[in-house]
C-alpha cells in the first residue's frame, strides 16, 4: 500500500476538494455533447456543489464535457446537503479518470460548470 493510500484510510490526508462531498448511491444517465454518442449508465458515489464522482463502463478523456442526470430520492436528503428530492441534470468537465482492473468499472471525477448547484430540477 502506498503512503497516500495509508493516510486516506487512516483519515490523515489533506482534503483536496473545494467543497465537502456527500455520499449518494444512485443510478445516473451520462451523455457526451456529441449527438451521435450513445447514452451511458453510471453509478454516483458522491456529490458536492463543485463536482460528482461516479462509476461507469467507459473511460472518457480528461477535459471531456459530460451531462449527468440522476434522481435524488427523498430518503437521501437532509439539512446538510445541497440537494432536494427530484431529477437533477448537470454538466461538467472530466478532471479525473480512475481505471479499474479488467472488467471493473471506471471511476470518473466531473467538475461541474455550475458551482452553485443550480441544476434543472423536476420534482418526481
Amino acid at each position: 500500500m502506498n503512503d497516500r493510500a495509508a493516510r486516506i484510510m487512516q483519515n490523515q490526508h489533506h482534503e483536496q476538494r473545494d467543497t465537502e462531498r456527500r455520499s449518494l448511491c444512485v443510478a445516473a444517465k451520462v451523455n457526451a455533447p456529441q449527438p451521435d454518442s450513445p447514452e451511458k449508465v453510471g453509478l454516483i458515489r458522491d456529490v458536492s456543489r463543485s463536482g460528482i464522482f461516479f462509476y461507469s463502463n467507459f473511460a472518457p478523456e480528461i477535459g471531456a464535457r459530460l451531462t449527468v442526470s440522476f434522481t435524488v430520492p427523498p430518503s437521501d436528503t437532509n439539512s446538510d446537503t445541497p440537494l432536494t428530492p427530484g431529477e437533477i441534470t448537470c454538466r461538467g468537465k472530466v478532471v479525473r479518470v480512475v481505471k479499474g482492473n479488467a472488467g471493473a468499472a471506471t471511476g470518473i471525477g466531473l467538475r461541474l460548470e455550475d458551482q452553485d448547484m443550480e441544476f434543472e430540477r423536476k420534482i418526481v
